[in-house]
């Protein structure tokens, strides 16, 4: 009896270890296509599942549950130390309580691809934060010249210039966002700022 609960015992380990070899070689990167001007999404493959690290990583972290999304992108930039997408994340999670961290995470996502618009957008948000302006105009154009039907730019760049005071400037990129982007959640209160700047060049004429 012992030497038949023996060979099972032996064979169910060299099962499981045949499965782990399996899963381990099936553990493969793989490749999804996204839009031009954004990084490509990776994931893994193991037994047959997939795991998109990433984009559990942000679901979590809009869900509030911080350390879980933390320990998935760090996850995520261990297998994929050169993926910007990663440090993207990393980003948006120090961007409430670490401004400075935030930055440096959306700067190495940049220099790991000048390509990405969003990384440029999101620096653009920093600087305008800080009252930096004419750097977060830079940022905005660097975004703007990368992909002229994305939005966001031109809101970044006509809210730079209207705390500039060029209210020519600012009114042309408030349309600009407006005709790109009419439904948006922000399209209502850019409306009315186009509306006070609209009446004070009148006024002034």
């Amino acid at each position: 009896m012992n030497i038949l609960l023996g060979i099972f015992l032996a064979i169910s380990v060299l099962l499981i270890f045949a499965v782990w070899l399996v899963n381990r070689r099936t553990f493969a990167r793989k490749e999804e296509n996204t839009a031009a001007g954004e990084p490509k999404i990776y994931y893994y493959e193991g037994s047959a599942v997939f795991y998109k690290l990433y984009d559990r990583a942000i679901t979590e972290l809009e869900n509030g549950n911080r350390i879980t999304a933390k320990e998935l992108l760090e996850q995520f930039i261990k297998l994929e130390p050169n993926n910007p997408k990663g440090y993207i994340g990393l980003g948006l999670y120090y961007q409430e309580e670490d401004i400075l961290e935030a930055e440096k995470h959306f700067q190495r996502a940049y220099n790991l691809d000048s390509r990405l618009i969003l990384p440029l957008v999101l620096l653009g948000i920093i600087s305008y934060q800080r009252m930096q302006f004419h750097t977060a105009i830079d940022y905005f154009e660097k975004a703007m010249t990368l992909k002229r039907s994305i939005p966001e730019p031109y809101l970044g760049l006509a809210r730079c210039y209207d705390k500039l005071n060029n209210t020519t400037k600012a009114l042309q990129y408030f349309e600009q966002f407006l005709e790109l982007a009419p439904t948006s959640h922000e399209a209502t209160a850019v409306r009315q700022r186009v509306a006070e700047l609209s009446h004070n060049v009148a006024s002034d004429a």
